[in-house]
């Protein structure tokens, strides 16, 4: 009879009991975003241990983006707003690795804008149609001067995104968001296709302040199947495209 195998265990650092505890406190809401960690000297004599071993637990937990450690007067340890950096570099590093496709983003974009459209008509807020209109206005002003409103159109669905009232959603459509920002970037701007654009978002806000679900859903599904055909011709041009630290690269 083979016997059975055990693995040595492994005796925690005190670094890490630091990390779990400060997380713990941060998921109870003991600690909220900004709120300011005790100094490593303070922590040190509180939970009687190294300041070297504080230290390590600070810059492990900032490593993980969950506090920000600032430096000069009024500096600290403090703790970060929950953001989606870690999904988009995760989605980068995929798309580097030749994992994931243009393609698949944009279907992935799809899929998740059309289901946060659906929980959108549910919880929208007067608020957030405000929000909308002026994501839009902002995008008309700068056509006006004869500027490409990119930044103001992408804004406009990061603002529908939070309509629907799902964190989890939201940050994952954000993460792909962030990504389809870096291709645009490197494409040559089109002025009027931005226009057409921004005249879309105002029929979106129409349909959404109608609650017309089925005629909703079918223009947005035209909408995004148009961004998505245009930006995929446009990088036609480009056959091996790298995502690259925001540039993109031809192999």
């Amino acid at each position: 009879v083979m016997a059975a195998f055990y693995e040595p265990i492994k005796t925690r650092r005190t670094f890490e009991i630091i990390v779990d505890l400060i997380k713990e406190k941060i998921f109870s809401g003991e600690y909220q975003p900004e709120d300011r960690l005790p100094t490593e000297r303070e922590m040190a004599k509180m939970v009687q241990v190294s300041r070297s071993a504080v230290r390590e637990a600070y810059h492990t937990l900032e490593l993980l983006e969950i506090v920000e450690i600032r430096k000069g007067t009024g500096g600290g340890t403090f703790i970060k707003e929950p953001s989606n950096r870690s999904i988009t570099q995760s989605i980068n590093d995929m798309i580097r690795l030749r994992r994931i496709s243009l393609k698949e983003m944009m279907e992935t974009r799809l899929v998740l804008e059309k289901n946060l459209a659906e929980l959108a008509l549910q919880h929208i807020t007067d608020e957030d149609i405000e929000k909308l209109e002026r994501c839009t206005k902002a995008a008309f002003d700068l056509l006006e001067k004869g500027n490409i409103a990119h930044q103001e159109n992408i804004r406009f669905h990061i603002c529908l995104a939070e309509a629907a009232k799902n964190t989890l959603l939201k940050l994952v459509y954000s993460s792909v968001m962030d990504l389809f920002q870096i291709v645009l970037k490197n494409f040559r701007a089109d002025f009027e296709m931005s226009r057409i654009i921004a005249e879309e978002h105002n029929e979106i806000i129409r349909l959404l302040k109608k609650r017309d679900k089925k005629a909703l859903m079918s223009f947005l599904d035209q909408h995004i199947r148009g961004s998505n055909e245009r930006l995929l011709n446009k990088s036609k041009k480009y056959p091996n495209l790298n995502i690259d630290k925001g540039v993109i690269t031809v192999d």
